[in-house]
């Protein structure tokens, strides 16, 4: 297998790091399935978080597993975007924190994503991004599906704690979108059937074009392994676009 130096690639990745059987001789041999998908993709974004909590110990595990260069994405655990909507979180982002600092320099952005039925609140919302802000430098990302979230007021409070939206795809609520921000995080949950319809050439060599080394690409189209492939078509896109 060529060797890529995965600096001049966007992080492009799948939600889990789960190998379906049929793609299975697309990926070298480990000793687990973590292993041998990092030794193809950059990057991986972690799910389970946002259902139950991890030890510290298994984020230790899970970043000593991955080659340098690899990074990880977290959703933040619903416990704070669904069950607290935001408000009186503070130990439970403590603990999450806590946690996911187990990755060290293997940690990449956060995820938030929020309930469709949590609307924008300029108290709730500034008091939420300014805790995290207290507590991690790098890059948060936000998955709103509410459309009060698309007011001024709001991206302002976003912007003000660098707080970066979602490209997400399909997107239930329309922003203005800047394609030419220096860092888009983009997660793709299948069309037209989400969590499963797989993704067309046409679509993947558009993006390819779109993207740069600081862009994220998600594919959470995972039901039926077809993230997989639509993630190895997009890096091998962007490879041959930048002659890599």
């Amino acid at each position: 297998m060529k060797s890529i130096n995965q600096d001049k690639l966007p992080h492009i990745g799948t939600a889990g790091w789960a190998i379906p059987s049929l793609m299975s001789d697309f990926f070298p041999p480990g000793k687990s399935a973590l292993e041998r998908y990092s030794q193809v993709f950059n990057a991986v974004e972690i799910n389970s978080s946002f259902y139950r909590s991890h030890r510290r110990t298994t984020y230790e595990r899970w970043a000593i597993t991955t080659p340098v260069g690899f990074l990880f994405s977290v959703k933040i655990p619903k416990k704070i975007t669904h069950d607290q909507r935001l408000e009186s979180v503070d130990a439970y982002v403590e603990q999450f924190m806590d946690e996911v600092s187990g990755l060290q320099t293997k940690l990449g952005p956060l995820l938030v994503q929020l309930p469709p039925s949590l609307k924008f609140e300029p108290e709730i919302a500034e008091s939420f991004f300014k805790l995290m802000r207290n507590k991690f430098i790098g890059d948060i990302v936000l998955e709103p599906r509410h459309n009060s979230w698309c007011k001024p007021e709001a991206i302002a409070i976003l912007n003000q704690y660098k707080i970066v939206l979602v490209i997400a795809d399909p997107n239930i609520i329309s922003f203005e979108m800047d394609c030419e921000q220096a860092f888009q995080y983009h997660r793709l949950h299948g069309k037209p059937k989400i969590y499963s319809s797989p993704y067309e050439s046409v679509f993947l060599n558009q993006l390819a074009s779109n993207i740069n080394t600081t862009s994220w690409v998600i594919f959470d189209n995972t039901q039926f392994g077809a993230s997989t492939n639509n993630a190895l078509f997009l890096k091998n896109a962007f490879m041959q676009n930048s002659r890599i």
